[in-house]
């Protein structure tokens, strides 16, 4: 199995989860931090399904760890700036 692009969603993942912290830090949007969660997941599913339908050779598991790597970098870019920066919250 070759993983393609994996770094790529680990990448993405981990810059959308700190420009999403930089939003919540917005006074009155710290209510919204559990839908940024949901909602980059299903981003991310949606992302690994248009490649899908795209290739020609489809790889399974590279799609799963594409969207573990992506999600991965979400959540993790989110919270060590929550943890950093913005004292304990929700997650």
């Amino acid at each position: 199995m070759k993983l393609t692009n994996t770094w790529k969603h680990l990448l993405v993942g981990t810059i959308a989860g700190l420009l999403w912290f930089l939003v919540c830090l917005i006074p009155g949007m710290w209510q919204l931090e559990i839908f940024g969660l949901i909602s980059f997941f299903f981003i991310t599913i949606a992302w690994e399904q248009a490649q899908r339908l795209r290739a020609k050779k489809w790889n399974w598991l590279d799609s799963v760890a594409d969207v573990i790597a992506g999600n991965a970098g979400f959540f993790l870019g989110h919270n060590v700036m929550l943890r950093l920066f913005a004292g304990n919250w929700i997650v």
